[in-house]
Protein backbone atom coordinates (compact mmCIF):
# COMPACT_ATOMS: atom_id res chain seq x y z
CA UNK A 1 0.00 0.00 0.00
CA UNK A 2 1.27 3.45 -0.86
CA UNK A 3 2.50 5.64 1.97
CA UNK A 4 -0.11 7.84 3.66
CA UNK A 5 2.36 10.68 3.29
CA UNK A 6 0.93 11.24 -0.17
CA UNK A 7 -2.56 11.98 1.16
CA UNK A 8 -1.93 15.74 1.67
CA UNK A 9 -1.04 15.94 -2.02
CA UNK A 10 -3.40 13.44 -3.62
CA UNK A 11 -6.99 12.74 -2.65
CA UNK A 12 -6.56 8.98 -3.01
CA UNK A 13 -3.94 6.49 -4.09
CA UNK A 14 -5.86 5.65 -7.31
CA UNK A 15 -4.93 9.05 -8.73
CA UNK A 16 -1.74 8.75 -10.83
CA UNK A 17 1.26 10.48 -9.29
CA UNK A 18 2.59 13.57 -11.14
CA UNK A 19 5.78 11.81 -12.25
CA UNK A 20 4.01 8.75 -13.66
CA UNK A 21 4.00 8.18 -17.40
CA UNK A 22 0.36 7.74 -18.54
CA UNK A 23 -0.50 4.20 -19.60
CA UNK A 24 -1.36 5.40 -23.10
CA UNK A 25 2.17 6.72 -23.68
CA UNK A 26 3.95 3.36 -23.68
CA UNK A 27 2.98 0.14 -25.43
CA UNK A 28 6.02 -1.85 -24.30
CA UNK A 29 8.15 -2.32 -21.19
CA UNK A 30 10.73 0.45 -20.69
CA UNK A 31 13.35 -2.16 -19.82
CA UNK A 32 12.96 -5.39 -21.80
CA UNK A 33 10.77 -4.03 -24.61
CA UNK A 34 8.07 -6.69 -24.32
CA UNK A 35 4.71 -5.49 -25.65
CA UNK A 36 1.91 -5.00 -23.15
CA UNK A 37 -1.22 -7.13 -23.60
CA UNK A 38 -3.91 -8.67 -21.39
CA UNK A 39 -1.31 -11.10 -20.05
CA UNK A 40 1.62 -8.64 -19.76
CA UNK A 41 0.34 -5.81 -17.61
CA UNK A 42 1.73 -2.33 -17.03
CA UNK A 43 3.33 -1.42 -13.70
CA UNK A 44 4.67 1.99 -12.64
CA UNK A 45 7.97 2.33 -10.84
CA UNK A 46 7.28 4.54 -7.80
CA UNK A 47 10.80 5.92 -8.01
CA UNK A 48 11.45 6.93 -11.63
CA UNK A 49 7.80 6.93 -12.81
CA UNK A 50 8.26 4.90 -15.97
CA UNK A 51 6.24 1.82 -16.98
CA UNK A 52 7.52 -1.76 -16.84
CA UNK A 53 6.29 -5.32 -17.11
CA UNK A 54 5.97 -7.40 -13.95
CA UNK A 55 9.26 -9.23 -14.55
CA UNK A 56 11.23 -5.96 -14.74
CA UNK A 57 9.53 -4.38 -11.72
CA UNK A 58 8.90 -7.25 -9.34
CA UNK A 59 11.09 -5.79 -6.59
CA UNK A 60 9.61 -3.86 -3.68
CA UNK A 61 11.56 -1.51 -1.43
CA UNK A 62 10.88 1.29 1.04
CA UNK A 63 11.56 4.71 -0.52
CA UNK A 64 11.71 7.24 2.34
CA UNK A 65 13.68 9.66 0.18
CA UNK A 66 10.75 9.74 -2.24
CA UNK A 67 7.95 9.96 0.31
CA UNK A 68 7.14 6.28 0.95
CA UNK A 69 7.29 4.68 4.39
CA UNK A 70 6.06 1.28 3.22
CA UNK A 71 7.37 -1.13 0.61
CA UNK A 72 6.41 -0.18 -2.96
CA UNK A 73 7.02 -1.49 -6.47
CA UNK A 74 10.14 -0.27 -8.28
CA UNK A 75 11.99 -1.18 -11.46
CA UNK A 76 15.20 -3.21 -11.29
CA UNK A 77 17.49 -0.20 -11.85
CA UNK A 78 15.82 1.90 -9.15
CA UNK A 79 15.89 -1.05 -6.75
CA UNK A 80 19.63 -1.38 -7.32
CA UNK A 81 20.05 2.35 -6.72
CA UNK A 82 18.01 2.40 -3.51
CA UNK A 83 19.61 -0.69 -1.97
CA UNK A 84 23.19 -0.37 -3.23
CA UNK A 85 24.13 3.00 -4.67
CA UNK A 86 22.15 5.39 -2.45
CA UNK A 87 23.57 4.00 0.83
CA UNK A 88 27.06 4.55 -0.61
CA UNK A 89 26.31 8.24 -1.19
CA UNK A 90 24.57 8.76 2.15
CA UNK A 91 27.41 7.10 4.07
CA UNK A 92 29.99 9.32 2.40
CA UNK A 93 33.73 8.84 1.95
CA UNK A 94 37.07 10.62 2.15
CA UNK A 95 38.32 12.57 -0.87
CA UNK A 96 40.94 15.16 -1.69
CA UNK A 97 39.31 18.17 -3.32
CA UNK A 98 41.55 19.70 -5.98
CA UNK A 99 42.65 23.16 -4.88
CA UNK A 100 42.32 22.45 -1.17
CA UNK A 101 45.13 21.00 0.99
CA UNK A 102 42.96 19.18 3.53
CA UNK A 103 41.01 16.01 2.85
CA UNK A 104 37.23 16.29 2.62
CA UNK A 105 34.40 14.03 3.65
CA UNK A 106 31.91 14.02 0.77
CA UNK A 107 28.34 12.81 1.29
CA UNK A 108 24.78 13.16 0.05
CA UNK A 109 22.40 14.97 2.41
CA UNK A 110 19.66 12.85 4.07
CA UNK A 111 16.94 14.28 1.80
CA UNK A 112 19.12 13.70 -1.30
CA UNK A 113 19.05 17.40 -2.24
CA UNK A 114 22.64 18.45 -1.47
CA UNK A 115 26.19 17.23 -1.93
CA UNK A 116 28.06 18.19 1.24
CA UNK A 117 31.80 18.16 1.90
CA UNK A 118 33.49 18.94 5.19
CA UNK A 119 37.11 18.91 6.42
CA UNK A 120 38.20 15.43 7.43
CA UNK A 121 40.39 15.15 10.51
CA UNK A 122 41.15 11.62 11.57
CA UNK A 123 41.43 11.22 15.33
CA UNK A 124 40.78 8.54 17.89
CA UNK A 125 37.15 9.36 18.39
CA UNK A 126 34.18 10.82 16.53
CA UNK A 127 34.81 12.84 13.43
CA UNK A 128 34.87 16.56 14.18
CA UNK A 129 33.56 19.03 11.63
CA UNK A 130 34.47 22.67 11.19
CA UNK A 131 33.25 24.50 8.09
CA UNK A 132 30.85 22.86 5.65
CA UNK A 133 30.39 23.43 1.91
CA UNK A 134 27.56 22.15 -0.24
CA UNK A 135 26.11 22.16 -3.74
CA UNK A 136 22.51 21.69 -4.83
CA UNK A 137 22.05 18.34 -6.58
CA UNK A 138 19.47 19.99 -8.85
CA UNK A 139 22.30 22.17 -10.22
CA UNK A 140 24.47 19.16 -11.01
CA UNK A 141 24.74 19.06 -14.80
CA UNK A 142 27.37 16.39 -15.43
CA UNK A 143 29.21 13.58 -13.63
CA UNK A 144 32.35 12.03 -15.10
CA UNK A 145 35.39 10.10 -13.98
CA UNK A 146 39.08 9.96 -14.84
CA UNK A 147 40.18 6.54 -13.52
CA UNK A 148 43.85 7.03 -14.38
CA UNK A 149 44.00 10.14 -12.20
CA UNK A 150 41.48 8.68 -9.69
CA UNK A 151 39.33 11.77 -10.21
CA UNK A 152 35.58 12.27 -9.78
CA UNK A 153 34.56 15.33 -11.80
CA UNK A 154 31.33 17.17 -11.02
CA UNK A 155 29.93 20.11 -12.96
CA UNK A 156 27.68 22.38 -10.88
CA UNK A 157 26.24 24.72 -13.50
CA UNK A 158 29.48 25.98 -15.12
CA UNK A 159 31.71 25.31 -12.10
CA UNK A 160 33.96 22.25 -12.11
CA UNK A 161 34.59 20.40 -8.85
CA UNK A 162 37.22 17.66 -8.85
CA UNK A 163 37.59 15.13 -6.05
CA UNK A 164 40.50 12.66 -5.95
CA UNK A 165 40.36 9.25 -4.21
CA UNK A 166 43.08 6.82 -3.21
CA UNK A 167 41.21 3.93 -4.84
CA UNK A 168 40.03 4.12 -8.50
CA UNK A 169 37.20 1.72 -7.60
CA UNK A 170 35.80 4.37 -5.26
CA UNK A 171 35.75 6.86 -8.15
CA UNK A 172 33.87 4.44 -10.41
CA UNK A 173 31.26 3.52 -7.79
CA UNK A 174 30.56 7.15 -6.92
CA UNK A 175 30.38 8.24 -10.55
CA UNK A 176 27.87 5.47 -11.31
CA UNK A 177 25.76 6.23 -8.22
CA UNK A 178 25.67 10.00 -8.80
CA UNK A 179 24.88 9.50 -12.49
CA UNK A 180 21.92 7.29 -11.59
CA UNK A 181 20.70 9.81 -8.99
CA UNK A 182 20.94 12.59 -11.55
CA UNK A 183 19.07 10.49 -14.14
CA UNK A 184 16.21 9.75 -11.71
CA UNK A 185 15.86 13.39 -10.69
CA UNK A 186 15.88 14.64 -14.28
CA UNK A 187 13.37 12.02 -15.40
CA UNK A 188 10.99 12.73 -12.52
CA UNK A 189 11.14 16.50 -13.10
CA UNK A 190 10.57 16.01 -16.83
CA UNK A 191 7.57 13.73 -16.27
CA UNK A 192 6.11 16.03 -13.59
CA UNK A 193 6.11 18.93 -16.02
CA UNK A 194 5.03 16.91 -19.06
CA UNK A 195 2.35 14.71 -17.47
CA UNK A 196 1.69 16.05 -13.98
CA UNK A 197 1.15 19.72 -14.65
CA UNK A 198 3.93 20.81 -12.28
CA UNK A 199 5.25 24.19 -13.41
CA UNK A 200 8.96 24.55 -14.16
CA UNK A 201 10.76 25.77 -11.07
CA UNK A 202 7.95 24.72 -8.73
CA UNK A 203 8.67 22.40 -5.82
CA UNK A 204 7.97 18.77 -6.58
CA UNK A 205 5.62 16.63 -4.45
CA UNK A 206 8.67 14.60 -3.40
CA UNK A 207 10.30 17.70 -1.89
CA UNK A 208 7.14 18.50 0.04
CA UNK A 209 6.81 14.91 1.28
CA UNK A 210 10.35 14.61 2.67
CA UNK A 211 9.93 17.88 4.58
CA UNK A 212 7.25 16.40 6.81
CA UNK A 213 8.65 16.13 10.38
CA UNK A 214 8.35 12.35 10.64
CA UNK A 215 9.94 11.76 7.24
CA UNK A 216 12.70 14.28 7.92
CA UNK A 217 13.53 12.53 11.19
CA UNK A 218 13.63 9.09 9.56
CA UNK A 219 15.88 10.30 6.76
CA UNK A 220 18.27 11.90 9.28
CA UNK A 221 18.43 8.70 11.32
CA UNK A 222 19.14 6.56 8.25
CA UNK A 223 21.89 8.84 6.97
CA UNK A 224 23.51 9.24 10.39
CA UNK A 225 23.60 5.47 10.92
CA UNK A 226 25.21 4.88 7.53
CA UNK A 227 27.71 7.70 8.00
CA UNK A 228 28.64 6.62 11.52
CA UNK A 229 29.29 3.06 10.35
CA UNK A 230 31.43 4.27 7.44
CA UNK A 231 33.47 6.66 9.56
CA UNK A 232 34.12 4.03 12.21
CA UNK A 233 35.38 1.69 9.49
CA UNK A 234 37.65 4.39 8.06
CA UNK A 235 39.07 5.24 11.48
CA UNK A 236 39.67 1.56 12.31
CA UNK A 237 41.34 1.04 8.93
CA UNK A 238 43.63 4.03 9.46
CA UNK A 239 44.52 2.96 13.00
CA UNK A 240 45.38 -0.51 11.72
CA UNK A 241 47.54 1.02 9.00
CA UNK A 242 49.37 3.20 11.52
CA UNK A 243 49.88 0.24 13.82
CA UNK A 244 51.36 -1.76 10.95
CA UNK A 245 53.70 1.11 10.07
CA UNK A 246 54.84 1.43 13.69
CA UNK A 247 55.39 -2.33 13.94
CA UNK A 248 57.46 -2.36 10.74
CA UNK A 249 59.49 0.60 11.99
CA UNK A 250 60.07 -1.13 15.31
CA UNK A 251 61.25 -4.30 13.57
CA UNK A 252 63.66 -2.27 11.45
CA UNK A 253 65.11 -0.55 14.51
CA UNK A 254 65.47 -3.88 16.32
CA UNK A 255 67.30 -5.37 13.35
CA UNK A 256 69.69 -2.42 13.24
CA UNK A 257 70.32 -2.70 16.97
CA UNK A 258 71.08 -6.41 16.62
CA UNK A 259 73.53 -5.69 13.81
CA UNK A 260 75.31 -3.12 15.95
CA UNK A 261 75.65 -5.56 18.84
CA UNK A 262 77.04 -8.31 16.62
CA UNK A 263 79.61 -6.06 14.94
Amino acid sequence: MDSLLHLPVFCCKAVPLPHWVPDSQLQQCSSCGDAFNPFVRRHHCRCCGSIFCDACSSGRVVLPGFGYLSSVRVCDDCRQFELGQLPLLLAGDVWTKVGEPQQRYLRLSPDQSLLVWTPWRLEEGPLRYSTEDSADVARLTCVSEAPEQRELILWIDSERLTFVADDPKQVHLWAAALSRLLAIIRQRHSYEQLFGGIAAGAESPRTLAVRLPLMDQLLEQRANALMDSKQRALIAQEMQKRQGTNTALGNTNSARHSEQLSS
